[in-house]
């Protein structure tokens, strides 16, 4: 299938993908932001959201936060307000911040109005928590390596699966 062409290491994708719109949900220390902003190409921007939750994010990322195509957003990634701070037309979505089925589909059902058609979505630590749960949900063509899945989100197949919630979560925003 065509989705298996693009590598996966982010350096490679991001140089086979050439994006404009890159948003990565959850820093976390920025290491995957530093690989996607090797090879982000001139003019595009790469925007990485993690919540608040006292700690700093984005410690690996060094020279790169004055790089003019990195934004850092201090947000909570399924608070609806925090897509007014992105704008329209992403091309790969790199989701990588709880690792819950729940949270994971909410972000995917919230952000699905910002990806352009056929976008490139990664979702990360799929041999965590319940994500394989997840992945089986959906209605996309999708490949699997390792821990990563990737899929070509299609605007004509929305997703709108629900997962209940855990009285337990990982999950540490204001949502």
């Amino acid at each position: 299938a065509e989705i298996a062409a693009v590598d996966n290491a982010w350096p490679g994708r991001i140089g086979y993908l050439q994006p404009r719109n890159v948003v990565e949900l959850g820093t976390g220390q920025g290491a995957a932001t530093a690989k996607m902003m090797i090879a982000l190409p001139v003019g595009a921007r790469l925007t990485t959201i993690n919540y608040n939750d006292g700690h700093t994010f984005g410690e690996q990322l060094g020279g790169w936060k004055c790089d003019p195509r990195l934004h850092l957003i201090g947000a909570d990634t399924i608070d609806p307000d925090t897509l007014d701070l992105v704008p329209d037309g992403i091309d790969v979505l790199f989701i990588d911040t709880t690792h819950e089925a729940w949270h994971v589909a909410t972000e995917l059902r919230l952000w699905q109005d910002k990806l352009k058609d056929g976008a490139i979505v990664v979702v990360d630590d799929l041999d965590q928590h319940d994500m394989m749960a997840f992945w089986n949900s959906l209605p996309y063509e999708k490949v699997r390596d390792g821990g990563q899945g990737m899929f070509r989100y299609s605007a004509g197949q929305r997703y709108n699966v629900f997962f209940k919630r855990p009285d337990r979560t990982t999950y540490g925003g204001s949502k």
